[in-house]
């Protein structure tokens, strides 16, 4: 149901900044947790608002585990109100005319770069009396920002103004930092640096906040897990490691995750494939990426400031890309084989009783302007920044089987070609294997497209990466009243399936059928057109595996 707003949402302008409006308040709220009295004020709406400088985790050296904070932690006796940092990261710069680099506040925010991003911005439904709690808790939705896991934040346009979703949909919202780019997956063979910290620094979070929901009444054992594109990827990522513990026996601090367009197409690449960025990013330094010491050398701050460590992966070209390698414990060699088999018994056991997956209608269209591809030979070493040598190149090959590009091809050609196989790597295809995968083992999924666009995004009407968000975050202000209905039916329809999922009521779909928020912004069971035009790929992913039967 959609309820009826208190009040006009188009008076807070979508361009104000939460911490700028939470300022302006004088109503103060406070919280008691674990670690001591933590301080907000109310958003326009009446949601209770916590941000940024609430951590964790403690900050540590560079290129190790998180820490999560010691029992005799305590808060800082401040209030929690201003976009205080973000992630230090490389600069992000489009090939594309048609998509202008936004400022970097405008991206990222009102705070400052920081190598320890171990915090959370909490918001918490007007009806939750944090003064005094009663039994009665509501869920907590934790959301993983995007970014290709090399940029991003919890703030700036895209993220504002969560305190929308919290109220409309009941339910604390919690957005983590975690750490990117290099901080947060620079990897090598020699000397040995396992990577993956952006992964362990969610997961981190993940437990933290099982200790700390209940201090803004939310209920600890309905944590839904979400992440858009990067975030997604990384969601994935927990869902395998939350399966790998569940087989051990232990439960994941999450029940359902949902993967918005993006999710892991194959098997994670061995840290010696990256070596080459490693010992690359050194040399820029100035470094040997063989001299004794070198990891002392990179960790000091006083010799590779963080900005000058930014600069030297800006000109790293293609090399500039870091992601996760296999590390066990946290990311398996056999990803793909486990996923294929074992992981929805195994996500039974840990407690995970559902996942979301699906994709926006025009995903080229962003992934076509994401790296300068001036010609077709360059497509192929920009898909490496995050595919397997193999699968890139097989990538080019297939497609250049039946609409082969000219070694002097206009460039428009090579970045829609790009565009295109990207789109299909990042998200169509392995979205679909996933969801393939898990119905084998009978564990619940829902597939989901959204094929419908908010003016305020799109005036011309093309659902582009991303594209979904002011509907998926209920940015109401940002909606006109039928937008927000057709959210709601996005929402309605989802929720739907969640809740049967915990009651051990749910009901598979076949395969071939997915839940679409069509042009009209209805929700309902469609058939995926989509399927035969991505066989070739997925043949080379899987090489000899049937797919079920459409």
């Amino acid at each position: 149901m959609t309820k009826t707003l208190p009040f006009d949402p188009k008076s807070v302008p979508s361009t104000e900044w939460t911490a700028d409006l939470i300022a302006k308040s004088s109503e103060a709220v406070v919280a008691e947790t674990p670690w001591g009295t933590i301080r907000g004020r109310r958003a326009p709406n009446g949601t209770q608002v916590f941000l940024t400088d609430v951590p964790y985790a403690l900050p540590v050296r560079r290129w190790t585990d998180p820490q999560p904070l010691p029992e005799d932690h305590r808060y800082e006796d401040k209030e929690y109100i201003s976009d205080g940092i973000y992630c230090a990261q490389p600069s992000r710069v489009y090939p594309s005319k048609q998509l202008t680099p936004e400022p970097t506040k405008l991206r990222l925010g009102l705070g400052e770069p920081s190598e320890c991003p171990f915090f959370a911005d909490i918001y918490v439904p007007s009806s939750i009396d944090l003064s005094n709690l009663g039994e009665e808790k509501v869920p907590v939705r934790v959301f993983v920002h995007g970014g290709f896991m090399q940029w991003g934040s919890t703030s700036g346009t895209m993220y504002n103004q969560q305190f929308w979703a919290a109220e409309e949909r009941q339910e604390v919202r919690v957005l983590v930092g975690h750490r990117l780019s290099v901080l947060g997956f620079l990897a090598s063979a020699y000397p040995k640096l396992e990577g993956n910290y952006g992964v362990k620094d969610v997961w981190c979070a993940l437990e933290w906040l099982q200790r700390i929901a209940g201090s803004f009444g939310g209920d600890a054992a309905q944590v839904h897990l979400s992440g858009l594109s990067g975030g997604a990827h990384l969601c994935h990522q927990l869902l395998h490691h939350a399966a790998r513990e569940g087989g051990k026996g232990n439960k994941a601090p999450f029940i359902s995750c949902l993967l918005q367009s993006n999710a892991i197409l194959g098997d994670p690449v061995p840290a010696s494939e990256r070596q080459v960025n490693f010992d690359s990013l050194c040399r820029k330094l100035g470094l040997n990426p063989r001299q004794p010491g070198i990891l002392d050398a990179l960790r000091d701050e006083a010799l590779v400031p963080t900005l000058r460590l930014m600069r030297a992966v800006d000109s790293l070209g293609v090399l500039g890309t870091f992601r996760c390698v296999v590390e066990p414990g946290w990311v398996e060699a056999d990803t793909m084989a486990y996923q294929a088999t074992r992981m929805g018994d195994d996500l039974r056991a840990a407690g995970v009783v559902i996942v979301v997956v699906g994709e926006v209608l025009q995903e080229e269209v962003f992934y076509a302007t994401t790296h300068a591809t001036p010609t077709p030979a360059d497509i192929a070493p920009n898909l490496h920044r995050y595919f397997s040598t193999r699968l890139s190149s097989e990538f080019v090959d297939l497609y250049d089987s039946f609409a082969p590009l000219a070694a002097d091809a206009d460039r428009k050609f090579a970045q829609r070609r790009f565009g295109t196989i990207m789109a299909n790597a990042q998200v169509y295809v392995p979205a679909r294997l996933l969801a393939a995968d898990l119905i084998k083992q009978n564990f619940p999924v829902v597939r989901y497209s959204i094929e419908c666009v908010a003016k305020s995004v799109s005036k011309r009407g093309l659902v582009t990466h991303s594209g979904d968000t002011v509907l998926q975050h209920l940015q109401v202000n940002r909606l006109t009243p039928e937008e927000r209905e057709w959210a709601w039916n996005w929402w309605n329809a989802v929720d739907e399936d969640v809740k049967k999922a915990q009651r051990g009521e749910f009901k598979q779909r076949p395969n071939a059928m997915q839940l679409t928020l069509d042009r009209e912004g209805n929700a309902g069971w469609r058939r995926d057109m989509r399927w035969p035009k991505l066989m070739g790929m997925i043949e080379i992913v899987r090489p000899g595996e049937k797919m079920a039967k459409l």
